[in-house]
C-alpha cells in the first residue's frame, strides 16, 4: 500500500505544495498509516505531511494535497 501511496501521490506534489494530509479510516490503523506518512514526506521535505484518523468506513486512506 506504501508504494502505491507513493505513486498516486508524487504526480500530485510540486514546489508549491505546502500541506499534505493523509486521512486513514477503518480497516487500517496508525501504524501503517504512519509508515506512508513517512515515506510520503520523503517525496515533499518542505511540505508538512500529517496522519490523521479519519474514520471513513470505505476507504483506506483518503489524501488531501494543498
Amino acid at each position: 500500500m506504501a508504494v502505491l501511496a507513493e505513486k498516486l501521490v508524487t504526480p500530485m506534489i510540486d514546489e508549491d505544495t505546502c500541506y499534505i494530509n493523509l486521512f486513514y479510516g477503518e480497516g487500517t490503523d496508525a501504524e501503517k498509516a504512519e509508515e506512508i506518512r513517512a515515506r510520503i514526506e520523503a517525496l515533499a521535505p518542505d511540505a508538512e505531511v500529517v496522519a490523521l484518523e479519519g474514520g471513513q468506513p470505505v476507504y483506506s486512506y483518503i489524501v488531501s494535497v494543498e
